[in-house]
């Protein structure tokens, strides 16, 4: 299944994913932990993933095995940009 990066929270390293067409699994977005992603790095807001969907500890649907498929334009311009530089004084 494919779906993309709605939100990642990297100060708790968790996030939600998205279908892209069609019917959500569940009643909400599917969860993934930064451990679920299979290169140990957690892909960035709006990029394209496959995964496999697991019962999480509660019970509820969870993502595991995390893979980039693609990035989005949105993808690439928040990983190839950092912080906003600073202004220096004049």
């Amino acid at each position: 299944m494919t779906v993309i990066v709605r939100t990642y929270r990297s100060d708790r390293g968790y996030g939600w994913l998205q279908p892209l067409i069609g019917k959500p699994i569940s009643t909400s977005d599917i969860f993934f932990h930064v451990r679920s992603c299979v290169d140990g790095m957690a892909p960035p807001f709006g990029a394209e993933v496959s995964f496999d969907l697991v019962r999480g500890p509660a019970g509820r649907p969870q993502a595991a095995n995390v893979r980039l498929v693609k990035l989005s334009g949105t993808a690439l311009l928040k990983r190839e940009t950092g912080p906003p530089l600073s202004r220096q004084p004049e």
